[in-house]
């Protein structure tokens, strides 16, 4: 997930009213957020905690690998 977020291919956000919301944090601050919520929901969320979603640049890598 690091190389992910380090890459921009994809970004940790929460669902908003106009879908995902991205964090904005930096791709470290990210991770440990994503972390330390799983933490607290004992790592199991149950769709609780946040989601995960491509990037723009992510989106074309997918479309140039498929």
């Amino acid at each position: 997930m690091a190389d992910l977020l380090e890459r921009r291919l994809a970004v940790f956000g929460v669902l908003g009213d106009s879908g995902l919301e991205p964090w904005g944090e930096d791709p470290p601050r990210s991770l440990a957020r994503a972390v330390r919520e799983l933490d607290a929901f004992d790592w199991r969320p149950m769709g609780g905690a946040w989601r995960i979603a491509n990037t723009p640049v992510g989106d074309a890598l997918a479309r140039r690998l498929l």
